[in-house]
C-alpha cells in the first residue's frame, strides 16, 4: 500500500495506550502520528501488572513479552498495613496487590515507544489545538507544528484528556468529583524497603521499596490549581497530610 493510499491516524498522548493502539495500527498498514505535550517520554508511575495467560499471549503478539519481562519489577513481597506507631496490624498480599508480570510504567512506555519509533511519526513538545470534520477528513491544528488532515483521531491523552475537551466540550460538563485526590510521589528521604501503608480518617499514606513511588490518597472538597505546577501541588498535598501521624506531614524537601 502506498503512503498517499494509507489511512492517516493521529493519537494524541504518548504514554502507553496511544503507543500500544500504534504498534497495532502500522501493524495493519495504518500511517500514524502521535502528538506528545510534554518534552520527553516521562519516567516514573505506579507499576503496571500483567495477569494470566491472556495479557502474557496478547504481550507475546505485541512482539514485547521478552522486553517485559527483561525490564520486569522485582517483587517485593508482602505488604503491611500499619497503625499510628508503625506496628503491623494486617498484611495485604502480594497475590493480591501484585501482577505475575510487572513492569515500571515508564519502563512499559520506553518498551513501546523503541517498537514504534521508526515506523510512526512522533511530534513531543505540542498539543492538539483544534479539530473539525471536514467532506475530506479531520482538520487539525496544533500549538507548535503545520496543520495536517487525517482520517481519524484518536484521544489517548490521560484523565483530563485534552481531545475530549475538545470534542465533548469542558470537563466539568461531564465529570463527576467523588471526593477524593490521590498522589504518586518520589521522596527525598530514606524509606522502608518494605510496602507499608497507613490510614487514619480522610487520608491515607503508603511507601515501599527506594525506586518506588509513595502513594497518597485523601479526601478534599474540590481543589483549584494548576496541574502542570508541580510546586502548587506539591504545597496541596503538604497541607493535606498537615498533623498526620505515622511518617506524616511530608519532608519539606519532598
Amino acid at each position: 500500500m502506498s503512503t498517499a493510499t494509507r489511512k492517516k491516524v493521529l493519537i494524541s498522548g504518548a504514554s502507553i495506550a496511544g503507543p500500544a493502539l500504534a504498534l497495532w495500527l502500522v501493524r495493519y498498514g495504518f500511517d500514524v502520528t502521535i502528538v506528545e505535550k510534554a518534552n520527553a517520554l516521562r519516567p516514573g508511575g505506579q507499576d503496571v501488572d500483567f495477569k494470566g495467560a491472556t495479557h502474557r499471549r496478547v504481550l507475546d503478539q505485541m512482539g514485547i513479552l521478552a522486553a517485559v519481562q527483561q525490564a520486569r519489577s522485582v517483587s517485593r513481597g508482602d505488604g503491611q498495613i500499619v497503625n499510628a506507631a508503625g506496628r503491623p496490624i494486617a498484611t495485604m498480599p502480594a497475590a493480591f496487590s501484585e501482577g505475575e508480570l510487572e513492569i515500571a510504567r515508564g519502563e512499559l512506555a520506553r518498551i513501546l515507544f523503541e517498537h514504534t519509533a521508526n515506523q510512526c511519526t512522533y511530534i513531543f513538545g505540542d498539543t492538539i489545538t483544534a479539530l473539525q470534520e471536514t467532506a475530506t477528513g479531520i482538520a487539525v491544528t496544533f500549538q507548535r507544528a503545520a496543520p495536517r488532515v487525517f482520517d481519524l483521531v484518536v484521544g489517548a491523552d490521560g484523565i483530563h484528556s485534552n481531545v475530549r475537551k475538545l470534542v465533548f466540550g469542558p470537563e466539568k460538563a461531564y465529570v463527576r468529583y467523588l471526593g477524593y485526590y490521590y498522589a504518586l510521589a518520589k521522596l527525598n528521604a530514606d524509606v522502608s524497603h518494605e510496602d507499608l501503608m497507613y490510614n487514619e480518617p480522610g487520608r491515607m499514606a503508603a511507601v515501599g521499596a527506594p525506586k518506588a513511588p509513595a502513594f497518597f490518597v485523601f479526601a478534599s472538597e474540590t481543589l483549584v490549581y494548576e496541574r502542570d505546577n508541580l510546586d502548587q501541588q506539591k504545597k496541596l498535598l503538604r497541607t493535606a497530610y498537615q498533623g498526620g501521624a505515622w511518617q506524616i506531614p511530608l519532608p519539606k524537601d519532598t
